[in-house]
């Protein structure tokens, strides 16, 4: 650049020799400025800035800038809190099972998917959104198990108990595919499916039967218990436990038909092939089992004369012993009994014996835990002594199961009153501790549907309590929408569901035949015409299950019994830390009463809000105080505790 500001062109050459084109070099020279200022800085001085940062305008700037930083800061730390105070806190975690709404079905009544007029897995496949829209979180689907459908006596095998193999699916609900298929649906819903396992007997038409019979020194020959003459023991009908069977020359010993004969299950054979089965579903991702008739399992021991010696003493068999074989040798047949013998009907039950093959069992089932799920046992059992059936649970060292299947409100008829609840044992004796977790049903294939048994009216309210009760409740399917019983007596409570109220069998199935009659309500009772529609059966259950899985203190909460309250209406108290509490109350009686609850229970509070009543929709949201809380008849209402 010249003195005038220009750019001095560079020639390829210079004095000192010729320039690399890649390496140009270039001289700027400061239009009249000195050699010796070159690189100097040219900016403001420290001198000028420490000048300019003493302005007022600087200085308030500054203060403004610092200012804005500070309320900004606390404003974000105010907002945190306040986020933090008012959001909603986590639920405590808790097993599936204690926070899930339980639904049992019969596969052959739920729906047809294939026209054949029988119930199948696809159907239950196709029909997955029921569920989910009322809140179910666990299917214990029953029997789907190859069965033995043509009866061997007068009482019809029509709906899949009497299992001839517990491993493969009846053809009539379709493949093992269609079992998988089921299962990885439920799962991507978070639905877990329970199943029942029946290891007490067999039909006598089972394999392992046959065989028993036809060689009793085979492999299958102890089986099952077989005796040369029977001894005065009595089945659960009252009849004798005993039948002779031509082919094998003995008697065998059922503690129910004689079409089922009981498995003799201190063989160590028989105990294996249960156990087999277990993991065969829970490989398939079964997560729980509801054991049947777990009273019945192991015959208690029975005192006999042993006419082998000249003496005639007594000796004590166990029933492993009636084969024919034991270490006093020569007694095979099972003589007499004592007086101390249980020979009445329903005496067999209960045998200490049962809680160790249950233990058995459970450790089997509880090696089937993990991180995400765990693995459920709900054992089945009969009785009148409430210490005798709590005992199932067993002890922690030694647990049995993880909850008692106990239909506690099947017997409630019409004309029920709070009395005939055993409170002490449904409420007290079954959650003393958290060793214990009940299992409540409402229904059962046994019984009359609720509607039939208590009237349309206290649906409603028997469904309040199984499902706001201490435990899991069990739904039976079709008692959320209030069916009612089929004509068939001996099938009444197993008739098709009742999907919509169109004349062809309801939604069932297209063909004009289906397996079991429907009954008369389905047009008025169906999930059509019920959903959506206030204090349906079906919507009121769906507010009741969404109270139960949303909040603690239902799904993992204590419970505080008030008992009877001016011998009609009946209270409890849930709570968990300090989530909000409930108090449910109610009053199957004929009359209307003002209940007084806060000289009955600990936890009540002053007041409560109407979360849901049975009979009045307008008293939601209502605060009441619990000094008079009025019901009226055949009314049940939930508060919402509060000072």
């Amino acid at each position: 650049m010249n003195g005038e500001g220009e750019f001095e062109k560079l020639s390829d050459t210079d004095k000192d020799g010729p320039v690399d084109n890649n390496d140009v070099k270039v001289d700027v020279v400061g239009g009249g400025g000195d050699s010796d200022d070159k690189g100097e800085f040219a900016g403001m001085k420290k001198e000028e800035l420490l000048v300019y940062s003493t302005q007022p305008f600087w200085v308030r700037t500054r203060l403004v800038l610092l200012i804005l930083f500070w309320i900004c800061w606390l404003g974000m730390l105010i907002g945190a809190i306040i986020i933090v105070a008012l959001a909603p806190r986590c639920p405590p975690e808790t097993s599936w099972y204690k926070s899930s709404i339980s639904y049992q079905l019969h596969p052959r009544s739920f729906k047809d998917s294939d026209g054949d007029g029988n119930g199948d897995l696809p159907g239950v496949l196709e029909k997955l959104e029921h569920f989910t829209y009322i809140n179910v979180g666990s299917l214990f689907i029953s029997p789907v198990f190859e069965a033995e459908w043509e009866s061997t006596t007068d009482t019809p095998q029509q709906i899949g108990y009497h299992i001839l193999d517990h491993k493969a699916i009846d053809p009539i609900y379709g493949t093992d595919d269609d079992f998988s298929a089921l299962y990885a649906a439920t799962k991507a819903l978070d639905i877990q499916l329970i199943l029942d396992f029946i290891p007490n007997h067999t039909p006598i038409t089972h394999s392992w039967f046959n065989a028993s019979k036809s060689d009793s020194e085979g492999d299958y020959g102890d089986y099952y218990i077989w005796a040369d003459s029977p001894n005065d023991w009595l089945n659960n009908e009252g009849d004798s436990a005993w039948t002779y069977d031509d082919t094998r020359g003995q008697y065998y010993f059922h503690q129910f038909g004689s079409d089922l004969a009981d498995l003799n299950l201190r063989n160590d054979a028989v105990k294996e092939e249960l156990e087999s089965i277990l993991h065969h579903w829970l490989h398939k991702g079964v997560m729980g089992f509801i054991i049947r008739d777990a009273s019945y399992l192991m015959e208690p021991e029975v005192t006999t004369t042993d006419d082998s010696t000249d003496d005639s003493t007594d000796v004590v068999v166990t029933t492993a012993s009636v084969t024919g074989v034991t270490d006093a040798g020569a007694l095979s047949t099972v003589a007499a009994t004592t007086e101390e013998s249980p020979s009445g009907e329903g005496e067999l039950r209960n045998n200490p014996e049962n809680h160790d093959i249950l233990a058995d069992w459970y450790n089997v089932i509880q090696e089937y835990n993990n991180l995400e799920n765990t693995t459920y046992v709900i054992v089945e059992v009969e009785g009148e002594d409430t210490a005798e059936l709590v005992e199932y649970y067993g002890e922690p060292a030694q647990r049995a199961a993880t909850a008692i299947y106990h239909p506690a409100f099947t017997d409630l008829t019409e004309d029920w009153v709070v009395t005939d609840l055993d409170l002490d044992y449904n409420f007290t004796e079954h959650l003393k501790s958290n060793n214990r977790w009940a299992y409540w049903a409402s229904g059962t294939s046994d019984v009359e549907r609720i509607a039939t048994r208590v009237g349309m009216d206290n649906i409603n309210l028997l469904n309040m309590m199984v499902i706001l009760s201490p435990g899991t409740p069990l739904t039976y399917f079709g008692e959320e929408i209030g069916i009612w019983n089929t004509v068939a007596a001996e099938y009444e409570a197993v008739s098709p569901m009742q999907w919509t109220d169109a004349a062809d069998n309801a939604g069932f199935s297209t063909n004009t035949t289906t397996w079991m009659y429907l009954t008369d309500s389905y047009q008025d009772h169906n999930v059509a015409t019920e959903t959506g529609v206030d204090m349906s059966a079906i919507e009121f259950y769906k507010s009741l299950t969404a109270l139960r899985v949303q909040e603690p203190a239902f799904y993992q909460g204590e419970s505080e019994l008030a008992g009877i309250i001016d011998d009609t209406v009946m209270a409890f108290v849930r709570y968990y830390e300090d989530w909000p509490a409930f108090l449910v109350a109610i009053n199957p009686g004929g009359d209307a009463v003002n209940a007084d609850f806060t000289d009955t229970m600990k936890h009540v509070k002053s007041y409560g809000k109407v979360e849901l009543s049975t009979y009045d929709p307008s008293r939601i949201g209502r605060k009441l105080h619990l000094a008079e809380v009025h019901l009226d008849a055949g009314e049940g209402v939930v508060l919402r505790l509060s000072n």
